[in-house]
């Protein structure tokens, strides 16, 4: 029969409590590493982030993703500015994209991302939005279809840019176009009532270019 001997459990128990002990610090040291690589990480990422921030807001291009399983949508902070909003008031929902399209615009663009989710083409639309104080401002969008290995609709992945400058130059420009046309249809008139009424008066004009 085993002696029995104290000192062997109390040994045998202390080992345990060194495992232990050794097992709890090996583990807090990894994730003290753990944490400690996520936050270099996260350190060297805000940089970046910063200045695709930036890029985007001196672009007026923001980007945004529609996940069609979940049915949710995530803007960048310079889509909540091109729909002058403010980012920590909204937690943006399809519906609520569709609400700021202009009410002359919508049937059409729902129409384009309808096409776009099945497949059909790739999301490309210009049209106007109206903002919560009440300005309209042309916007031009663009969005990829992600999809499964078995051809399931995922996500949308697009970018939504403030074009309403460019739309009022081009609206500028089409005026003088009109305008220049106008004037150079009055012109025409002008000369063949002219000629007309020298013709009518036996009268001719004539000019010496002396230069």
């Amino acid at each position: 029969q085993m002696e029995w001997k104290p000192w062997i459990l109390y040994a045998n128990f202390a080992g345990v409590l060194l495992l232990g002990g050794f097992v709890t610090g090996l583990y807090a040291t990894s994730v003290r590493a753990e944490k400690e690589r996520a936050e270099a990480a996260n350190n060297r990422a805000q940089p970046l982030v910063m200045r695709l921030e930036n890029a985007q807001r001196m672009a007026r291009m923001g980007s945004w993703s529609r996940d069609l399983v979940a049915d949710r949508l995530w803007w960048s902070e310079e889509v909540y500015r091109i729909f002058g909003l403010d980012p920590a008031g909204l937690d943006p929902t399809y519906d609520d994209f569709v609400r700021f399209v202009h009410p002359d615009d919508r049937e059409n663009v729902e129409a384009d991302i309808a096409k776009s989710v099945a497949g059909e083409h790739e999301h490309a639309v210009t049209f106007r939005i109206v903002r919560p104080d009440g300005e309209t401002r042309w916007v031009r969008e663009k969005a990829e279809l992600i999809q499964d290995t078995d051809g399931a609709s995922l996500a949308l992945d697009g970018v939504i840019q403030d074009i309403t400058e460019e739309e009022a130059r081009k609206t500028e420009l089409q005026a003088e176009k009109e305008r220049a046309e106008a004037a150079s249809e009055e012109n025409r008139r002008l000369a063949t009532r002219l000629q007309k009424a020298q013709r009518i008066a036996r009268i001719g004009s004539w000019s010496w270019d002396l230069a």
